[in-house]
């Protein structure tokens, strides 16, 4: 049940969809609402920020990701003015963690140390801890995956000595991801379990959804794939009630993944296709690539050439365009497949 008050009324929710659906409805208003508060000069900013931020979540489950950025941009520029470092470490914190999920790296990077600067120069350790989390999530994109678990340990100290369990469960997690991308599986599924014990303990769904992701992850690369399929399956059932489409996006990904290398071909493509369709509004653009990757090597399995041609291309164009190492093996499959045309219009 959700109630917001003003004007003595109160406007209640049925349920979470019930909400995010009024909220979808009413966004042109909050956002410009938002806007003119991080605009105006006699609001301080960290009332506009109280407001920006009321809206985070709903802006990000529903990825109205330039709402968001602009949003940032009106309230650091309005903290500036103002002089309020707490705001504009926050501000920055919150532009570098939407640049880092639109694998925008580099930029990200910026904003989140100039964030981490200022917040320990106001010895705030709660927000060190989440920025700390940030960088180690830019760093594991780019491969850099010591330096990305040298940030969550820093991020999981820090947690721990402000007996926050939120993000001790959180940096968990991220521990478990680096080792399972350095084949440390056994180590990441620990982690991972860690996690997922803490935020179920908590009621913090989403962060069980995604941990369980994770777990699902793990378990593929070591072929165990009715586990895997089990917690892909409770993820998305988790996520589907919060309304997470990108996690939930890369749960169906997983699972056409399975069935894929499983030869159910025509299972396959029923999930990635749904994967592709979840992924393309997230502004996840690696997540996007890799459910398009699979869909295309799906309908190749299942020799619909075309079909796996345009997906494979969509893929690869989006693979380049984030300096992946996946685009050689898209390449790859393309050119193959080009071979083999030519192959056949010569006999």
């Amino acid at each position: 049940m959700a109630d917001i008050h003003g004007d003595e009324r109160t406007l209640t929710f049925d349920d979470l969809n019930q909400a995010l659906e009024w909220f979808e409805v009413e966004r042109p208003n909050l956002v410009a609402a938002a806007q003119q508060a991080a605009a105006t000069p006699d609001v301080p900013p960290h009332l506009a920020g109280q407001l920006i931020r009321s809206l985070t979540r709903f802006l990000d489950l529903r990825s109205h990701l330039a709402d968001w950025e602009q949003l940032n941009k009106t309230l650091l520029d309005h903290a500036r003015a103002y002089g309020d470092l707490a705001e504009q470490a926050q501000a920055l914190h919150d532009l570098g963690g939407l640049a880092a999920h639109q694998f925008r790296n580099l930029e990200a990077i910026a904003c989140l140390e100039r964030s981490l600067a200022m917040r320990r120069q106001l010895d705030d350790r709660d927000g060190q801890a989440r920025t700390l989390n940030s960088l180690g999530i830019v760093h594991f994109q780019l491969r850099k995956y010591d330096e990305a678990a040298a940030f969550y340990r820093e991020s999981l100290a820090l947690a721990r000595a402000l007996g926050n369990p939120a993000i001790e469960a959180v940096e968990l997690g991220a521990i478990g991801e680096v080792f399972c991308e350095q084949g440390r599986l056994d180590e990441a599924e620990a982690y991972i379990r860690q996690a997922n014990a803490l935020s179920r303990s908590l009621g913090f769904r989403r962060s069980e959804g995604r941990g369980l992701t994770n777990l699902a992850e793990v378990w593929c690369k070591q072929d165990r794939y009715e586990e895997a399929i089990d917690a892909y399956e409770q993820s998305l059932n988790l996520l589907r009630q919060i309304g997470d489409r990108h996690w939930g996006g890369r749960d169906l990904a997983g699972l056409g993944d399975i069935y894929r290398r499983q030869g159910r071909h025509d299972q396959a493509i029923t999930y990635l296709t749904q994967a592709v369709e979840a992924l393309r509004d997230t502004g996840a653009p690696f997540d996007e690539a890799y459910a398009l990757w699979q869909l295309g090597l799906a309908f190749d399995k299942r020799g619909t050439t075309e079909q796996a041609t345009a997906y494979l291309e969509e893929a690869l164009v989006i693979f380049e365009q984030l300096n992946r190492p996946e685009a050689v093996d898209v390449r790859a499959l393309l050119d193959s497949q080009e071979r083999s045309s030519l192959a056949r219009r010569r006999r």
